[in-house]
């Protein structure tokens, strides 16, 4: 189940995935290592993993601005 995130912030991931290095891999416990390809199907997909990447992009962004 995708919970309700706003429009704007898939978006926003995507977008700042998509112009993230080719090289680039993330770790997620319990899924193991996704490239930038997987990544971005994920997001574009919306599907568990790409709600959790969004998530985790959305804590990343609440804490650089405190």
């Amino acid at each position: 189940m995708v919970d309700q995130i706003p429009e704007q912030a898939w978006d926003l991931v995507y977008q700042r995935y998509l112009r993230a290095p080719e090289n680039l891999k993330i770790a997620i416990p319990g899924v193991g290592v996704l490239d930038k390809n997987a990544i971005l199907e994920h997001i574009r997909r919306r599907d568990e993993i790409g709600r959790r990447i969004v998530l985790m992009e959305l804590q990343y962004l609440q804490f650089l601005t405190k």
